[in-house]
């Protein structure tokens, strides 16, 4: 048996037993399909459907209480399609493609504008369709229903290319196709008839694309096909899609300091003792909701004494600045501004202010003691003596000058010495002398 057939053999009897688990494919796309009827005989009664991919299905009749208000409130309809015996379009901030209509019924929309629903653990997108067939035939079925991700909000060319592939410009996430009857039993528009609950399960969603979310960037394209199945085509009345735009109050706050009046603001300044720094506050209603008893207060100025206008309420959008200075001390300053609201948590940030100690300069250093300095004299000369010229030419003149002075006075000298010498008795001297008398 070679070495690649016993590996294989060990692989199945692994398999067999459950000990080595194929690996799954992460963040697949989430495909659907089947046949499902929520049809009801009148608008007081609804139905509901669970698909084979987990979609969750309702068409709540609009005098049906079990419901409560599930298909009433505030929508963002962001997709209609409206031709006959079918429709089919998706919505983008492009050019409208098919049977799309185009005006305010449909526009791009981000992942975060989408609601997120927990059903038993599960987190579903809730999606709503208007239907409007006509009373006299109301029955309609739903074909198609797709979800793709995209970085642009004006996507076209669903067909581009590969059909159905937007030219490899968007990411399929979630593909239904089937049959979902329905009976439109519902009298006008302006609700939402149809509730389909995607589930998320599985999806590669980005980070930052949680419901509410303000930094998301991708965008939720959904492609739908109306009335493809017989005696469930679409009669002309138009299908809308929409979300159901749920309260979400929020607020936001951001603080920043500068050492320029009006711009540069950020976290922190570095700067010297005495220095005016400037500080704004920025409050901003980020939710779809208006705000009430709005409050902003910091941790070491009363703003209202600095000049600042706080207002009590905030509409949807809304936001406003509160701008003062102060002079930088020494050390380092944290002050924390906090906004608050009614319908909010608190929010806060902070901005800090250091100021460098710079010491003073040393003294300078001593001066130095001049060296002392020794001159050494050069070695006088050993004098010489000049001996008077000899008279050569016979005079007999005295010679005279310096020299001839000083040669008498060395001889005299001299002969002091001698005399002196002679005068004085020495031990010598006189035993000759004693001997001689003798």
């Amino acid at each position: 048996m070679t070495l690649s057939w016993l590996v294989l053999f060990v692989l199945s009897i692994l398999l067999q037993f459950g000990s080595v688990v194929a690996p799954s494919t992460a963040f697949a796309l989430v495909s659907d399909g089947g046949t499902y009827s929520v049809e009801v005989a009148d608008n007081t009664t609804s139905a509901s459907a669970t698909t084979s991919g987990g979609a969750l299905l309702d068409y709540i009749g609009d005098q049906d209480l079990s419901f409560g208000s599930a298909g009433t409130g505030t929508f963002d309809s962001f997709l209609r399609v409206q031709a006959s015996p079918n429709e089919r379009g998706y919505n983008t901030d492009g050019e409208p493609e098919f049977d799309t209509k185009g005006g305010i019924w449909t526009h791009a929309i981000l992942v975060s504008e989408i609601p997120v629903m927990n059903i038993g653990g599960v987190n579903y997108w809730e999606l709503f369709a208007d239907v409007n067939d006509g009373n006299n035939d109301p029955q309609i079925s739903l074909n198609d229903l797709e979800v793709w991700f995209t970085s642009d909000p004006e996507l076209v060319g669903y067909d581009s290319g590969t059909p159905g592939t937007f030219g490899g410009n968007a990411t399929k996430k979630y593909d239904f196709s089937g049959v979902i009857k329905i009976n439109d039993v519902n009298q006008g528009s302006g609700r939402g008839d149809l509730r389909y609950q995607v589930p998320t399960v599985g999806m590669d969603i980005p980070a930052n694309c949680s419901y509410g979310s303000t930094t998301c960037t991708t965008y939720f394209v959904l492609y739908t096909q109306w009335g493809l199945t017989s005696s469930y085509n679409s009669d002309g009345g138009f299908e809308e899609w929409k979300v159901k735009q749920y309260p979400t109050p929020a607020l936001a706050i951001d603080k920043g300091v500068s050492l320029t009046n009006g711009s540069g603001y950020g976290p922190s300044v570095t700067t010297t003792v005495g220095t005016t720094v400037y500080y704004r506050i920025h409050v901003s209603n980020t939710g779809n909701v208006a705000l009430t008893g709005v409050t902003l207060t910091d941790s070491l100025f009363d703003l209202v004494a600095k000049g600042c206008t706080i207002p009590t309420s905030l509409a949807v959008g809304a936001s406003f600045d509160c701008d003062y200075s102060d002079t930088a001390a020494v050390g380092t300053r944290t002050n924390t501004a906090t906004a608050d609201s009614t319908e909010t948590a608190p929010v806060s940030d902070s901005a800090s202010v250091t100021v460098q100690v710079i010491p003073p300069p040393p003294p300078p250093p001593p001066t130095p003691s001049p060296t002392p300095t020794q001159t050494v004299l050069a070695e006088t000369a050993t004098p010489t003596i000049t001996l008077p010229p000899t008279d050569t030419n016979g005079s007999d003149q005295a010679p005279s000058g310096p020299g001839f002075g000083l040669m008498l006075a060395l001889l005299a000298i001299a002969g002091i010495g001698l005399l002196a010498g002679y005068l004085v008795p020495t031990p010598g001297r006189l035993r000759r002398e004693e001997v001689r008398r003798r």
